[in-house]
């Protein structure tokens, strides 16, 4: 069953944004005041109360458990890609022409010998394929 909430699930709990410690708390004291069986009178009302608290309160605790709301692990997660992109920005705009050119060529001959010994790898395993298939 999904609960809507007209307000927003820290309001249900009487709790702000950013005091993730009082939620507990908040919870509570509010179960104690809102709990059907202490609210006779109308107790429809008191029970729907009930559940949308039950409802926030398990919300905030999934939320907690996975590291904050959805919007603000996104927030994080572009933040830090970003800062990750000025960096690399920063560095390259560092580096002068020949810098730049130096490193290309470094990463050129790298690859080079890499493939260079890939083919005499291959080379060594075709001559012990050959040589064994002799025996």
């Amino acid at each position: 069953m999904s609960i809507h909430f007209a307000r927003s699930i820290h309001a249900v709990l009487g709790v702000a944004r950013d005091a993730p410690l009082e939620i507990k708390r908040a919870y509570r004291r509010n179960v104690l005041e809102l709990y059907p069986d202490k609210n006779p009178g109308d107790a429809v009302a008191a029970t729907v109360r009930f559940q949308q608290l039950q409802a926030a309160y398990e919300s905030l605790c999934r939320q907690e458990e996975a590291g904050g709301e959805p919007q603000e692990r996104q927030e994080r997660k572009e933040g830090e890609r970003k800062r990750k992109k000025q960096r690399k920005e920063k560095a390259w705009k560092e580096e002068d022409g020949s810098q730049r050119q130096r490193r290309d060529e470094d990463q050129w001959r790298e690859k080079d010998d890499e493939r260079r010994k890939k083919r005499q790898r291959k080379k060594q395993n075709i001559k012990a394929s050959e040589e064994e298939e002799q025996e």
